[in-house]
């Protein structure tokens, strides 16, 4: 690291010397060190000034930068008032460093604090749903899950999750969460729960569309997209419209009628073809869950 320092005086006091003494210290030690003198013609008595520079790697440029000058020893007051201009640069750029550093501390403290902030924000919104959530559906029989971990790929497009309680559970077995349908139960193991969700290919849940009730099927899509589900067996002259709502109708049994899936997104008109496809936009995206509740029969 590069040190900038500048000693003034009046000719006779050794100032340049002093430098002279300083780099050569430097050399030896190994690093680098050159000085840089100023004086006037007088032998004595006139003012004189030596900057010194200090480095551990080699000093390509040997004249000290004003504004960049850290440390000034001053033997003489017309010296100082002569040569004062560099040091005082620095000392006040040292004091605009000082008050930025406590403005970026500041600045750090309050980022802090707004994270804070948005997490409890987010975790009321979240008790708030599940809230909502319990109070809408007392009536249900629900068992708590917590989820594991999340694979969406075409060949592993499975939530696991764990039964935090003593409750058995089984295939086949419905699982919603505060945002609407999760998926189905595939599988039970002792602690484990592999869940087939929503946005699976192979899920098909059937649905109401829309105030008219409009029957069809729910099922995920090859893109693999867990925000993006499409609707099946839609017939191209049916009055859905984009925003429509799309909650389960409770036929099969698994879910009760009323459970939120989503809204129409996009419906395309597919030619050669006596259906239309329609996309479903999910509220939330089935990983970014943490809690699931399994709907016992």
């Amino acid at each position: 690291m590069r040190r900038q320092l500048r000693f003034v005086g009046v000719g006779g006091q050794g100032v340049i010397l002093a430098g002279e003494i300083l780099a050569a210290a430097k050399i030896q030690e190994g690093g680098y060190g050159v000085k840089a003198s100023t004086y006037t013609s007088q032998v004595r008595g006139g003012p004189t000034k030596v900057d010194i520079l200090l480095d551990n790697d080699e000093i390509l440029f040997p004249y000290a930068i004003d504004g960049e000058i850290e440390f000034m020893l001053a033997t003489a007051q017309v010296s100082f008032d002569q040569f004062k201009d560099g040091y005082e640069s620095y000392i006040s750029l040292r004091d605009i460093k000082k008050k930025y550093d406590l403005l970026y501390d500041e600045y750090l403290q309050l980022k802090i604090k707004v994270s804070i902030t948005n997490a409890c924000r987010s975790e009321l919104s979240r008790l708030k749903e599940a809230i909502h959530f319990k109070s809408r559906y007392l009536s249900l029989d629900l068992i708590p899950l917590k989820q594991l971990q999340s694979r969406f790929d075409k060949q592993f497009n499975y939530l696991i999750a764990q039964n935090i309680t003593d409750e058995p559970l089984k295939k086949d077995l419905g699982v919603i969460s505060e945002y609407g349908v999760v998926g189905i139960i595939a599988s039970v193991s002792q602690s484990q729960v592999k869940i087939l969700p929503i946005t699976h290919p192979k899920s098909s849940i059937p649905v109401w569309v829309g105030k008219q009730k409009i029957l069809a099927f729910v099922s995920g899509n090859q893109e693999q997209n867990d925000l993006i589900l499409k609707l099946k067996y839609v017939e191209e002259e049916s009055q859905i419209a984009v925003g429509d709502r799309i909650v389960t109708n409770g036929y099969g049994g698994i879910f009760p009628e009323g459970i939120n899936i989503g809204v129409v997104k996009e419906i395309y008109k597919e030619k050669n073809s006596l259906f239309a496809t329609v996309e479903i936009s999910l509220s939330k995206p089935i990983d970014y869950l943490k809690y699931f509740y399994v709907v016992k029969r």
